[in-house]
């Protein structure tokens, strides 16, 4: 399936879920199926138990995904290939991105929390 249909069939969905009125939406209890929602009250209390977690699996991944496009590039570098150089040349670029793209929003939610004096559990 080509990312152009896959990003057109996920707007679609998306949009229709937040258009539908909710009396149309199932109402499901979900405590049933799944135990620990009873856990969480609202989306709030879930978030912040998820989003500490979220951070440290990002962080490995990054750390992971550095690792393992530092070998690409060295590899490449040794066959004289250049698309292949060029390819993991492009994925540490990449994965160096995704480093400050979650470094940079771990700061941004620590200045709102200086700055507004809201508790952030997990920060």
């Amino acid at each position: 399936m080509d990312r152009k249909n896959i990003v057109a069939i996920f707007s679609l969905l998306l949009t229709s879920f937040f258009l539908l009125p909710s009396s149309v939406r199932a109402d499901v209890p979900i405590q049933d199926f799944f135990p620990p929602a009873k856990n969480f009250s609202d989306i709030g209390s879930l978030v912040n138990v998820l989003l500490p977690n979220v951070m440290v699996i990002a962080g490995i991944l990054i750390f992971i995904f550095v690792i393992g496009s530092g070998f690409m590039l060295i590899q490449s570098a040794g066959s004289g290939d250049a698309q292949a150089t060029e390819s993991a040349k492009k994925a540490f670029t990449a994965s160096i991105i995704g480093f400050l793209l979650i470094f940079s929003a771990y700061w941004i939610v620590q200045i709102v929390k200086f700055i507004t004096g809201i508790n952030v559990p997990g920060f």
